[in-house]
């Protein structure tokens, strides 16, 4: 067995590549790149640890590393600046699908020593780039992606650009996709531009496009009736083995109690489809909140759907709702023919 091999097998057991998702639809930007990170401070330096990573193929990247990895790394005595390492990245593109603002997030690999010859690219573990997100716009040589936070920011922060969504370009095309679909790239790295290599559609249906939604908030202490009708109910669905997933739309901002660990939501639209769910408290409350920030909005609760209750209403698991912020659309003066 040669070192490339061996070192392969050694970073299959310490992380995989990524991990699936906790729910349908997270925004996120990662990617893992191999490479030397060469800082500009000096060593006794305490602040952002900003510097260049050099890569295998003489790329090299503007790179960074927040103070608090950066102590971790301090503190492990196989650290070694003169050494590469497997790195997992955040990071943002140009216009032009190139690499950018690469911040170095965590050092995966720590378990050998070894150099750029040592590891030929097609057997490394890195220049892999998962993105997933909302397509703004796509044509045949560039797809651009929209990515939203998946938190509510600290109040008083809002408007700081960390809160804020950003964009990246990859070079490619999605031929059939459409604006507004939420869908998970995987892309490679060709020198310091990101090329699409793989595109799956996130299916957020079963979805309520058309509603004139009511969205019903029910203490948990009340819905106890409600949630008894599940003894009478359906069995949990399955389709192909596996339980299918469903989000509905609403724009009635829920009233939450003051107290309770958990609420029952239940969202009704056009056709008589009404959705339940049970929600921890808390996690609503701050998705409530993000409601309330924005001048207008639209919200979607999305979950596995586990049965059909006796009274028809369709019972969700492992449910969660996300507030999108609807940004109005410029009009344009039209000149006086």
């Amino acid at each position: 067995m040669n070192r490339a091999t061996t070192l392969l097998m050694s970073q299959s057991v310490i992380e995989p590549p990524f991990m699936p998702p906790k729910f349908p639809t997270p925004f996120s930007a990662m990617g893992y790149l191999f490479g030397q990170f060469e800082t500009a401070l000096p060593v006794e330096h305490q602040g952002k640890r900003k510097g260049n990573l050099q890569l295998f193929d003489g790329t090299i990247l503007p790179a960074r590393v927040g103070l608090t990895v950066w102590q971790k790394l301090s503190q492990n005595p196989t650290f070694n600046l003169d050494k590469t390492y497997l790195w997992r990245v955040y990071f943002r593109t140009t216009t032009e699908a190139k690499l950018s603002q690469v911040q170095l997030i965590k050092c995966v690999s720590l378990v050998e020593d070894y150099s750029f010859n040592d590891l030929p690219p097609q057997q490394t573990a890195s220049d892999q780039f998962q993105i997933q997100g909302r397509i703004l716009c796509t044509d045949n040589e560039k797809v651009v992606i929209r990515l939203e936070r998946n938190e509510i920011p600290p109040p008083g922060q809002e408007n700081q650009s960390r809160w804020q969504p950003f964009l990246i370009t990859v070079s490619g095309s999605l031929p059939g996709a459409e604006i507004g679909q939420f869908w998970e790239l995987l892309c490679i790295r060709k020198g310091e531009e990101l090329v699409l290599k793989e595109a799956n559609w996130v299916d957020e249906t079963i979805t309520v496009t058309k509603t004139l939604p009511t969205a019903v908030q029910i203490p948990a202490a009340s819905a106890s009736k409600n949630s008894s009708s599940t003894d009478s109910s359906s069995p949990i669905i399955m389709i192909n083995g596996k339980q299918p997933e469903m989000t509905v739309k609403f724009t009635t901002r829920p009233e939450l109690p003051e107290q309770g660990k958990t609420v029952i939501l239940e969202v009704s639209g056009e056709g008589g489809i009404s959705v339940r769910a049970s929600l921890n408290r808390k996690t609503l409350k701050k998705q409530v909140e993000k409601m309330d920030s924005f001048a207008d909005w639209v919200a979607a609760l999305s979950g596995k759907v586990a049965r059909i209750g006796s009274d028809g209403v369709v019972e969700l698991e492992g449910a969660g709702v996300t507030v999108f912020e609807k940004k109005k659309q410029k009009v344009e003066d039209k000149p006086d023919a």
